[in-house]
């Protein structure tokens, strides 16, 4: 589905006409293909409350009480992710300056945008999309070990032996570990710039949480080395 969200900052953002104009436009257009889709008779509990979800986040999104609006296109998006929901969460974010969350959700959107659909919608979309991707870095992680990756100390990324993709992060110094269960076993910080493609490679080892340094097997200093 593209790339991951992280949220660290939060900085305001006063969109210009023009962009105020094309969100609400995609607004419509995502209200006008909802209506015109075929609903099966009988949904789930949890797809009706996805449908609730979605539909109310677009009447706060009119009133624009993007807060309230952001929550119930999350909600949306955890129950029943469609591209729909992508896009008017990622608008949402863009709307409130999480310039992260936006890149990641408009991404999604556009890798789950049905081949079908209209040709000038998906153009909007990636035109947003740009938007936000000015303002955050894409960040390719790779480990050269097992474990699971966590970014900022709190949020997972997965494991580190399946595809991770790329990750939009806001502009900053973060940190990526890679971790083994409780298990410190890697760790590496990396500045994030505004509109860079970067690599970041794990798997040097660090100290460990009682401040002594990590041995590498077959090392002088290894125990059992000869």
């Amino acid at each position: 589905l593209g790339a991951r969200t992280i949220d660290k900052f939060r900085t305001p953002m006063k969109p210009c006409l023009p962009t105020i104009v094309a969100l609400s436009a995609f607004w419509v257009s995502l209200a006008l293909g909802q209506v015109g889709s075929t609903l099966p008779r009988e949904m789930s509990e949890q797809e009706s409350e996805a449908d609730k979800c979605f539909f109310e986040g677009k009447a706060k999104a009119r009133e624009q009480k993007w807060d309230e609006a952001l929550l119930l296109f999350e909600c949306s998006w955890r129950l029943k992710p469609s591209y729909d929901s992508a896009g008017n969460l990622g608008q949402v974010s863009l709307k409130l300056g999480l310039y992260s969350k936006a890149a990641t959700y408009l991404d999604r959107c556009l890798h789950m945008f049905p081949a079908t659909g209209r040709k000038a919608q998906r153009a909007q979309i990636e035109k947003l999309f740009r938007d936000a991707s000015a303002h955050v870095a894409l960040v390719h992680i790779t480990a050269s070990g097992p474990g699971e990756l966590v970014l900022d100390r709190t949020i997972e990324l997965g494991s580190a032996s399946a595809p991770l993709g790329a990750v939009f992060v806001n502009p900053g110094t973060h940190i990526v570990q890679l971790r083994n269960g409780d298990r410190l076993a890697a760790e590496q910080s990396f500045l994030a710039v505004a509109g860079a493609s970067q690599q970041v490679q794990i798997g040097e080892p660090i100290e460990d949480r009682t401040g002594n340094e990590r041995v590498r097997a077959g090392s002088k200093e290894d125990p059992n080395h000869e």
